[in-house]
């Protein structure tokens, strides 16, 4: 699973990188994956960057920073 979503979304195993999603490596989540944003610059982590809901998550207004 680590594999694909470093292929396909520009992720990265570990935090080394700046503003790329990353995922826990597998000796920390041996059997889960933890996909985060920690490695991103303030400006991306406002509120307006992200969804609660199932209808915020469907809207395709375009976040601008």
């Amino acid at each position: 699973m680590r594999g694909r979503i470093v292929s396909t979304a520009d992720a990265q195993i570990g935090w080394s990188a700046v503003n790329r999603k990353a995922l826990e490596p597998s000796n920390i989540a041996p059997t889960w994956v933890h996909y985060d944003v920690r490695c991103y610059e303030a400006k991306y982590l406002k509120d307006e960057a992200f969804c609660r809901t199932l209808r915020g998550l469907n809207n395709r207004k375009p976040i601008r920073f």
